[in-house]
């Protein structure tokens, strides 16, 4: 009796599975259910494929700004550009500023 057949009940092993976590089914079957055949010996096995994303985004930072101090002030309104970023699973990259300094601020 070697007419084992096995089947998955989502995807193939060789599909492209989407982050996080996916679970699978494997069934083993000793015959193919008929008619005259209904009841067939039958075992599974369940298993997890977790997908992460170990890969940081990339950031792309303004030019450095040097420029000299206000006339009569020690300070100067500096003008500088965006960041950039992006990442090989987001859609969309969040990129924040840490510091309360806007561009257009006076800078000491």
């Amino acid at each position: 009796c070697n007419n084992a057949r096995v089947y998955s009940d989502s995807q193939y092993p060789s599909k492209q599975y989407p982050l996080g976590v996916t679970g699978e089914t494997w069934v083993a079957f000793d015959a193919i259910p008929t008619m005259q055949q209904p009841n067939v010996n039958v075992a599974s096995c369940f298993f997890t494929i977790t997908v992460t994303d170990n890969e940081a985004p990339a950031i792309v930072c303004p030019a450095n700004v040097t420029l000299p101090n206000q006339v009569g002030f020690c300070h100067a309104q500096a003008f500088f550009g965006q960041a950039t970023a992006t990442d090989n699973c987001a859609a969309t990259t969040t990129i924040t500023q840490p510091t309360n300094w806007v561009n257009g601020s006076n800078f000491p």
